[in-house]
């Protein structure tokens, strides 16, 4: 049984449905990882991205685990932390390996990309009705973020390759491409996730300007196939 430490994000989390105010909340921890059949270290939560993941990396022993799991996301994520705090949880069945769940607390937070569109996340910040919140969200949707973003991806990719530790790619969106600085980190053989559930309401929640939203319990459920699949076929 291999050691894998996954780094993911708010897709990693669990499984989501509408709230009463047409908000998303997450309804279970059911996820896309649920069938590896390995012992798994999680990094999750709300807005974490390669960013995040240099500060993961450069702050547990790498060297303890087999292989590493990365799921991309929607990139730049331009999310900045202070005296970031993971809430740990360690989950084992008879049925499964265990799983040590890292996340995210959200009052870590002082700056996210998307919290223009988090009504929630603004609130609990205390800036609901400030001014400035177009002008934050614009910082992360610059070419300076993005070319932040590729050098964190540039150097994960070093850290991991140096390190000799095999490192997988999961896609989320098919258009977030970050080939050129993963010569090390390998893409699994696999759709990405939106490309898997389309907009299938049934397999992911759709908002109401018509995008993809976070998975529901029987879309994380079918992507949980697809990774098993994809796990299996990356030692052939």
């Amino acid at each position: 049984m291999a050691r894998v430490l996954i780094l993911g994000c708010s897709y990693t989390n669990g499984s989501y449905s509408f709230h009463a105010n047409g908000d998303e909340e997450r309804c279970s921890n059911i996820a896309w990882h649920d069938t590896l059949p390995e012992e798994i270290t999680l990094y999750t939560g709300r807005g974490i991205g390669y960013i995040q993941w240099v500060d993961i990396l450069e702050t547990i022993n790498i060297t303890q685990f087999d292989a590493v799991l990365l799921q991309e996301s929607l990139e730049p994520k331009f999310q900045l932390l202070k005296d970031a705090h993971y809430i740990t949880t360690t989950h084992a069945t008879e049925f499964r390996p265990p799983l040590t769940r890292h996340e995210l607390d959200k009052s870590s937070i002082v700056y996210s990309k998307g919290i223009k569109h988090r009504q929630i996340l603004q609130q609990m910040l205390g800036i609901e009705d400030s001014p400035d919140i177009d002008y934050i969200h614009s910082i992360g949707n610059n070419d300076s973020s993005l070319n932040i973003v590729k050098s964190c991806a540039s150097y994960i990719n070093a850290m991991l390759h140096e390190a000799g530790i095999p490192t997988y790619i999961i896609k989320s969106h098919e258009h977030v491409d970050f080939s050129k600085q993963h010569t090390h980190c390998k893409f699994l053989d696999m759709e990405p996730f939106f490309n898997i559930v389309g907009d299938d309401k049934s397999l992911v929640n759709i908002m109401a300007d018509g995008g993809q939203g976070h998975f529901t319990e029987k879309g994380s459920q079918l992507l949980a196939v697809h990774v098993a699949d994809a796990w299996k076929r990356r030692e052939k």
